[in-house]
């Protein structure tokens, strides 16, 4: 079987790590900072994953159970972590945070063990598709994809 290249590795070059949270958001620090088809093409993994093509999308993204997880491991300080820090003159202010000191905001628990791992599988092509028609990468609120957040979200209730 042909091995694929990593595109985040390929992406971030000499600052890609084993530390796949802080891969992750390293790409979100150097590719938020554009808009359009063809930054698009060029700086999102989707698109890297298929020549940049703009019908490729995610799977599962890996912000939504990094949140999760660190929102509930930072529950008791009242601290919530966020893509883009609205609330911050620093847009990327929670990104180096998770990436600069990572052992303080997600301490060794069952849950950092089994985000590392999916983190692990996001960053590769397992995770990316090429959808038959471009428009179907809004369509977000599937029912499929309602069915496969639903639960996962609900454990974090908890």
């Amino acid at each position: 079987m042909k091995e694929t290249k990593n595109m985040m590795k390929e992406y971030l070059g000499d600052l890609y790590t084993d530390d796949h949270l802080r891969n992750f958001c390293l790409y979100w620090m150097k590719a938020l900072k554009g808009s359009g088809d063809e930054w698009r093409r060029k700086n999102d993994l989707d698109c890297l994953y298929f020549g940049g093509d703009l019908r490729a999308d995610t799977l599962m993204s890996a912000w939504t159970p990094i949140k999760w997880v660190a929102d509930c491991l930072n529950r008791k300080y009242d601290m919530k972590f966020y893509k883009r820090a609205k609330d911050r003159e620093d847009p990327d202010h929670y990104l180096k945070l998770l990436a600069d000191d990572r052992d303080a905001y997600l301490p060794e628990h069952e849950l950092t063990k089994l985000l590392d791992r999916f983190l692990e599988l996001a960053e590769e092509r397992c995770n990316y598709i090429l959808l038959p028609d471009r428009d179907m990468n809004n369509a977000v609120l599937s029912p499929a994809f309602i069915l496969m957040i639903s639960p996962l979200s609900s454990s974090f209730d908890k």
